[in-house]
């Protein structure tokens, strides 16, 4: 339960994160990120249990869910950091924000968000656990 804790702490300080961007706060701001997703990987990784999957007596298709996850994950890492422009993004120009409509953004506005819920379904299903569905929802 204290890894949902912590990931809903974490959602909460992307948020944050969000309204302070949008306020042109600057400095500390960046820290508020990596701190929310240095909580969501840890609570993820306590919540998945890695021998379910791993072990020489696991079925195969628990690797191949735990693969597609990777893949997820990998989609939502793209949509994030690589999709956009990241000088305009990341850079001086970063406190304007235009609205991209072109790519993985052309289909959905937070294109990362179906990525996130994808990547933990199939981590559930390579996985198992009660928590890990919760977290999935």
């Amino acid at each position: 339960m204290l890894e949902i804790v912590l990931g809903l702490a974490a959602f909460a300080l992307l948020c944050l994160y969000d309204y302070a961007k949008m306020k042109k706060y600057t400095g500390w701001v960046s820290l508020l990120f990596f701190a929310a997703v240095l909580m969501l990987v840890s609570a993820t990784a306590r919540l998945t249990d890695f021998s379910r999957i791993f072990s020489a007596n696991s079925p195969w298709f628990r690797r191949v869910f735990f693969g597609l996850s990777l893949l997820s994950y990998a989609g939502m890492v793209y949509a994030l950091f690589f999709a956009l422009p990241f000088s305009k993004t990341y850079g001086a120009h970063a406190g304007k924000n235009d609205v991209v409509d072109t790519g993985v953004y052309a289909l959905c506005r937070h294109p990362g968000v179906p990525f996130l819920i994808l990547g933990y379904l199939f981590l559930w299903l390579a996985a198992g656990g009660t928590e890990l569905l919760i977290a999935a929802v």
